[in-house]
């Protein structure tokens, strides 16, 4: 007498693709019909039985499935300035419910990123420098990130000190201007179209200026978004031409005052 196989053998023959225990893998049974069933389990990317999530099944803001399905709140790298001793910033993870307070004292998100103490070294003595002062590399991307870094107020205050010195240097000019157009009478007509033409061209610039100086206040009271390498590159090349326009208005007043005198 001869056994034929059949489904229920517990040997895998022909078509079947599982015969009891045989054929059968991971998250698997074999049916009746010697067919293979895939089981659910944790880690199939679906929340079945009593899961709360499975992978980013399920999952809400704030939150991370767990390895055993389970929801845990997420957690967050920031590099964590202590308040009163920045030197010592760290990594820490926090939770979401925490990052508004932590940025609110100066953290920021994103593991600490180790500065180069002989980069920031170079930055201050180019800052300190008499001389750059109005030539504030916008190449120091490290200042510009976070206006709470040390770099970036040093950046900041070199533009300062450049507005305040071009300030003193308009109203100079402006009131020798005004000084030049009491003494003249209204017959010398080409030297008041000359002097009129020169006032319109300081009023502009005068405009020019406190635009300026309103935006220069607009980026210190931001980070990212307006302090990018790109805007503060422009930002400076139209400082160094708007003081070409300044000293080139000068220049041809001083010519004026001294045609006058003679």
């Amino acid at each position: 007498m001869i056994n034929l196989p059949y489904c229920g053998d517990g040997v895998k023959n022909g078509t079947e693709q599982c015969d009891g225990s045989a054929g059968v893998g991971l998250h698997q049974e074999c049916s009746q019909s010697c067919t293979l069933v895939n089981l659910p389990y944790c880690g199939d990317g679906i929340v079945n039985n009593n899961e709360q999530c499975d992978g980013s099944a399920g999952i809400n803001n704030g939150q991370t499935c767990s390895s055993l399905c389970t929801f845990v709140e997420a957690e967050i790298a920031v590099c964590h300035r202590p308040p009163g001793n920045p030197e010592n910033a760290h990594t820490i993870k926090i939770s979401a419910d925490a990052l508004k307070a932590h940025l609110g004292h100066g953290d920021t998100v994103g593991a600490c990123v180790e500065e180069n103490p002989e980069k920031n070294k170079a930055e201050d003595n180019y800052i300190k420098a008499k001389d750059n002062y109005e030539k504030a590399k916008v190449e120091h991307s490290n200042a510009l990130q976070n206006q709470k870094q040390e770099g970036f107020g040093k950046i900041m205050n070199a533009y300062q000190a450049k507005l305040l010195k071009e300030e003193y240097s308009y109203r100079e000019i402006r009131d020798r201007l005004a000084n030049a157009l009491r003494g003249q009478g209204q017959s010398k007509v080409n030297y008041s179209k000359t002097m009129n033409e020169y006032k319109a061209r300081l009023a502009k610039e005068n405009q020019n200026y406190h635009q300026r100086r309103e935006q220069l206040s607009r980026a210190m009271q931001v980070q990212k978004s307006e302090c990018s390498k790109k805007a503060m590159n422009e930002y400076r090349v139209k400082m160094v031409k708007e003081e070409e326009i300044y000293r080139k208005a000068r220049n041809e007043y001083y010519k004026v005052t001294q045609t006058k005198k003679k």
